[in-house]
């Protein structure tokens, strides 16, 4: 994410391990792992995206908007 503040910052997903093999079973959802951005993330509006709606795609827009409004000057 070009907008972060610190180029250490990251968010890592993991794909959910299938429980049984053989089913054609899909992946639903993602797993957000913990690190200091994700903990920091979790207070904000953006996040609503994940816990409510369950969409990682829209959780990374309305996050990439966010930092790119606090770094553009848009007046």
């Amino acid at each position: 994410m070009i907008y972060l503040q610190k180029e250490e910052d990251h968010l890592m997903f993991m794909w959910p391990h299938r429980l049984s093999e053989g089913k054609n079973e899909s992946v639903t959802s993602l797993d957000l792992l913990d690190s200091d951005l994700a903990q920091e993330l979790s207070r904000t509006e953006s996040f609503v995206y994940i816990t409510k709606f369950k969409s990682i795609p829209a959780f990374m827009g309305s996050l990439c908007l966010n930092l790119f409004e606090k770094q553009t000057f848009m007046g």
